[in-house]
C-alpha cells in the first residue's frame, strides 16, 4: 500500500481522518481455503435458511446434536427447525474465520455456543448481538453451561429476541 500522505488527503476531506490498520486484514486472500482439518459441518442444503450454529464438541456429542432437546426448544422459539440450520463443529482451542466459512455456506446469521469460536480481533460481550459485515452474530456460553444455568438461559433468550424477533 502507498505511504500515507496527510497533506494529500487534506485537499479532499475537512473532517479529521484516523489512520487504522488495514480494513481488509481479516478477509482471507483469494487463494486461502479451509484447511483439510477444517470444521465439521452438518447441514441440509435444500432447506437451509441461513442460520449457522457454531459449537465445539467432541465427535460423539456432535453426532447427537440433532437430538438435543434444549437446542430444539431454542430453535423453535426463534421459528427455526433443526433441518433449517447448519451446525459447525470447531475443534477445541481453534476458531473459524467467518469469511472463509462463508465460502462453503450461504450464511445469513450466526449463533455461537462458545465465545471464542470466531476469529475476531476483539471478542464482544456475550448475549448481545453484533454484526460482522452484514452478518448478525450472537455469542453465548457452551450448550452444557447454558443447560445448567437459568440466568444464562434468560440472557440467551433476550439476545435471541433482539436478533430474530
Amino acid at each position: 500500500m502507498a505511504e500515507f500522505n496527510a497533506l494529500f488527503y487534506k485537499n479532499f476531506f475537512s473532517e479529521t481522518l484516523f489512520i487504522t490498520r488495514d480494513a481488509n486484514a481479516n478477509v482471507p486472500t483469494p487463494d486461502e481455503e479451509l484447511t483439510v482439518s477444517g470444521p465439521e459441518i452438518t447441514w441440509n442444503e435444500k432447506v437451509f435458511k441461513g442460520l449457522t450454529i457454531l459449537v465445539s464438541e467432541d465427535a460423539t456429542t456432535f453426532s447427537q446434536i440433532l437430538q438435543n432437546e434444549f437446542l430444539t426448544k431454542i430453535l423453535k422459539a426463534i421459528k427455526f427447525e433443526m433441518h433449517d440450520v447448519a451446525f459447525v463443529n470447531i475443534a477445541c482451542g481453534a476458531n473459524v474465520n467467518l469469511a472463509v466459512l462463508g465460502r462453503q455456506l450461504p450464511i445469513k446469521s450466526v449463533v455461537s455456543f462458545g465465545t471464542d469460536l470466531l476469529d475476531l480481533e476483539k471478542i464482544p460481550a456475550a448475549y448481545k448481538h453484533f454484526h460482522v459485515g452484514p452478518t448478525p452474530v450472537l455469542l453465548s456460553e457452551s450448550l452444557t453451561q447454558l443447560e445448567a444455568d437459568q440466568n444464562k438461559k434468560r440472557l440467551l433468550w433476550n439476545g435471541l429476541q433482539g436478533m430474530f424477533l
